[in-house]
């Protein structure tokens, strides 16, 4: 498979998979739990946190990361991604408007809430799997 059509088949995984689960590093070892993301055609991963969470307090003394997503415990044949990368926390305010919605209100006052931020995985390495294989196919994102 080439280059750009494992792009478009890691994307399809992407944007069809909402719910990943998302580790970090506490103490030098792997902290895991589960996020709701957004992809963008860059391959950058988005999801929403509280700034007063563990989550961006790992991010912040280290952010290197993993993400899963993907795949189907009833379906074994569907594909998955593993995502190595590394995570920044953002305040910018237009970052947080784009991805507010009205499930957040429960949580924060609004976009413009001092605790409410955005995280951004950078894919450093994918790996796809799928399609009947037992490896893996790599991709490196420019």
């Amino acid at each position: 498979m080439g280059n750009e059509e494992l792009r478009k088949k890691i994307l399809e995984v992407m944007q069809s998979s909402p719910m990943a689960s998302f580790a970090t590093i506490l103490d030098g070892k792997p902290w895991v739990r589960y996020v709701m993301v957004h992809a963008k055609e860059s391959m950058d991963l988005y999801f929403t946190a509280s700034k007063l969470s563990r989550k961006v307090s790992q991010i912040q003394a280290d952010p290197h990361c993993h993400a899963l997503l993907g795949g189907d415990a009833r379906d074994f044949t569907k594909s998955y991604l593993q995502v190595a990368g590394k995570a920044e926390v953002l305040e910018d305010p237009a970052v947080k408007k784009e991805f507010w919605n009205d499930y957040l209100a429960r949580m924060f006052k609004g976009p413009d809430d001092p605790n409410y931020v955005v995280i951004r995985i950078i894919p450093k390495v994918i790996e796809f799997w799928g399609e009947g294989k037992m490896e893996p196919q790599v991709y490196t994102p420019a």
